[in-house]
């Protein structure tokens, strides 16, 4: 694997490695290579998606509905990637004006 280019010889030691179990394949002349990448996963930088819990979307429409503001279901749109408001074009990056 190290001819491959999928593994890297290190002769030092270093932070940035993880446990490997060369384990025999049942009934083979093989043998699988598992590794444990609990640790380095709890460095991994994720983006963060938070999402509205069902119950404060609900407490939303409650609030629209008690303020008299009716939605109509045919304009509501979900998951879309950008829309079109009161002559701006709005998505996930920013909002510019439209032409």
């Amino acid at each position: 694997m190290i001819e491959d280019g999928v593994n890297v010889k290190v002769d030092e030691p270093t932070p940035w490695v993880a446990p490997m179990v060369v384990v025999p394949k049942p009934g083979q002349n093989k043998v699988r290579i598992c590794t444990d990448y609990t640790e380095l996963n709890k460095h991994i930088l994720r983006e963060f998606h938070p999402m509205a819990t069902v119950d404060s979307s609900l407490a939303q429409l409650e609030k629209l509905k008690a303020s008299g503001i009716r939605l109509n279901k045919d304009k509501c749109k979900f998951g879309v990637p950008s829309v079109n408001f009161l002559g701006y074009v709005i998505d996930h990056n920013h909002f510019q004006m439209t032409n």
